[in-house]
């Protein structure tokens, strides 16, 4: 059924009192084809058509509809990324269906949990052999293939939670534009050790006592940071690649993984730092530190932990990529103030893609044809528009920690922090509990209500508040940790314009026209301005697709 909300019989009234969201129901019962929807509001208010694909697919543009005026008048309005997460993904799916196949052969039986940690012991002038992707070779039929190789590496600093291991070649790379001190890794180790409990606070334990031996390994005491060059593609004149990754398969039992895989494990529990980043861009870095460190909590909480307190259970849980990217950019922004990193610096540098490109949605990371930045953008401008609008940093750690995953964890979460939250589900007449579909639909109003909120309208709460960006949350915590404004209209970036020449442009939303259309990929959607001072309009909408129509006023 499709879900447009607000019964249409071909024609309907719509009331607005200021900016809103009023959603638009079609009757099952009639066909594809325009439908006159009245309006009555100020006449100086301009209305907006919202469609959002609340689907699994991409929606092409042709079926999404579109308006056009009735007969009234109207006022005129003068990667290497990528291989990691694939990686990850065809890992787990293998791990998945051999649990799935076990646990089907052995329903009435735990399966094999054991406990135990490895301590580790290192000080500064250790050495130890890792394996790391260390160069890519292009194949004779053209693609290419990331390298795995062990390399010898040298502790460089060994703090309080973490050793900071470095790839004993380093130094002769000074070529490529590799210039790292001693100084340069211990602030690394510093910059952890200090935001290490804050994270774990928040985000959850990494390590696991028990777990299941027949996939992985024993977990270390402390976290292992390796700085290398990253698949070999360092130069002087890089400006993009992999800055950090965690490999999941670092803690799997390594027999395991070679004899099933063919890949390699460090059976410790560890992440990775691009060795050029850490020369040009720290800041970056050290913004990564808690990326990488909350997608390690992430594996084990929601994976890891999972299987050995649920030995009977015939499942296998992850997280998605959008989900857990979403909590680790969130997470990145929480500790921007604390590392006193600059906006381009930390995920709010992403978000010139979401105002470019919000249409595409956050969930299509195994699609080539989607560039990554514009996933990681629209992820983390959802996950930024959750916290600062239904909880804050309660609502980061109840995503983080509870035994959900994906779109469960963050209803569940959501009704965790906001426990007397209803809604009326205008489809069914009932009456619901907040979950993420009432998010989802209220996502769209972010690019209206830009402004700082008044003090009326902070007050409000439920249905009526003020839904946006422009909000800080969590100004009072003792761990410094908070979530700042963001003013998505004034967001900046270097531009490269057609001739090649690079310019510093504000990067706005992007707002249609009524008869336009675009593409939407799950979780998408589009901003189409309808008409000021208007008596009604007619939209054109297909009944072959999940397209939710909304409305929205704005004087």
């Amino acid at each position: 059924m499709k879900r447009l909300l607000i019964l249409l019989c071909f024609s309907t009234l719509f009331l607005f009192t200021g900016c809103e969201l009023l959603t638009i129901l079609f009757d099952d019962s009639g066909s594809s084809g325009f439908k006159t929807i009245n309006i009555e509001t100020d006449p100086t208010s301009t209305i907006y058509l919202v469609k959002l694909n609340n689907s699994s697919e991409i929606i092409k543009a042709q079926q999404t509809g579109f308006a056009r005026m009735a007969d009234v008048s109207e006022q005129n309005d003068t990667d290497t990324d990528s291989f990691i997460r694939s990686l990850n993904r065809n890992l787990n799916k293998g791990l998945e269906a051999e649990i799935l196949s076990d646990s089907n052969r052995s329903a009435g039986s735990e399966r094999a949990v054991t406990t135990g940690y490895t301590n580790l012991s290192f000080s500064k002038g250790s050495t130890k052999k890792f394996y790391s992707y260390t160069r890519t070779e292009k194949k004779a039929d053209g693609s290419e293939v990331n390298i795995s190789e062990q390399i010898n590496a040298v502790c460089k600093y060994a703090g309080t939670y973490c050793y900071v291991f470095a790839d004993t070649s380093l130094p002769n790379l000074t070529s490529t534009g590799i210039y790292l001190s001693d100084t340069d890794y211990k602030v690394l180790g510093e910059k952890f050790d200090s935001c290490y409990e804050r994270e774990i606070s928040v985000n959850g334990d990494p390590f696991y006592k028990k777990y299941n031996y027949t996939y992985f390994g024993p977990c270390n005491d402390k976290i292992i940071i390796l700085v290398s060059d990253l698949f070999g593609d360092a130069s002087n004149e890089q400006t993009s690649g992999t800055v950090g990754y965690f490999y999941q398969g670092d803690v799997f039992n390594k027999t395991y993984l070679l004899n099933n895989y063919g890949l390699n494990s460090n059976e410790c529990e560890m992440f990775y730092i691009d060795a050029l980043f850490l020369t040009k861009r720290p800041d970056t870095v050290y913004s990564t530190l808690v990326h990488e460190f909350n997608h390690m909590i992430n594996y084990v909480i929601k994976t890891v932990n999972y299987m050995t307190t649920n030995p009977y259970a015939k499942s296998f849980q992850l997280c998605d990529e959008w989900f857990t990217e979403m909590l680790s950019m969130t997470t990145e922004d929480m500790f921007q103030s604390y590392l006193k990193i600059k906006d381009e610096d930390s995920p709010k540098g992403r978000l010139p893609y979401f105002n470019m490109y919000y249409n595409y949605g956050f969930k299509l990371w195994d699609n080539s044809s989607i560039p990554n930045e514009i996933m990681y953008a629209n992820t983390y401008a959802f996950g930024a528009f959750l916290v600062r609008n239904f909880g804050g940093i309660s609502l980061l750690e109840e995503m983080a920690k509870n035994e959900y995953v994906n779109e469960t964890a963050i209803t569940k979460a959501l009704q965790k922090c906001n426990p007397n939250f209803i809604y009326k589900d205008e489809a069914t007449n009932k009456n619901k509990r907040i979950d993420f579909e009432y998010a989802l639909r209220k996502f769209s109003l972010c690019l209206f209500n830009t402004d700082a909120p008044t003090a009326e309208q902070a007050a409000k709460t439920g249905d009526d508040q003020y839904y946006s960006f422009n909000k800080s949350t969590d100004k009072n915590r003792s761990d410094s940790l908070i979530f700042t404004a963001i003013e998505i209209m004034n967001i900046v970036c270097d531009y490269k314009n057609d001739d090649g020449t690079i310019e510093r442009k504000k990067i706005q939303p992007v707002f249609y026209k009524k008869d336009d259309a675009v593409n939407l990929g799950p979780t998408g959607f589009s901003v189409h301005y309808v008409g000021k001072g208007l008596d009604s309009f007619e939209l054109y909408a297909s009944k072959s697709n999940k397209i939710e129509y909304y409305l929205i006023t704005r004087k």
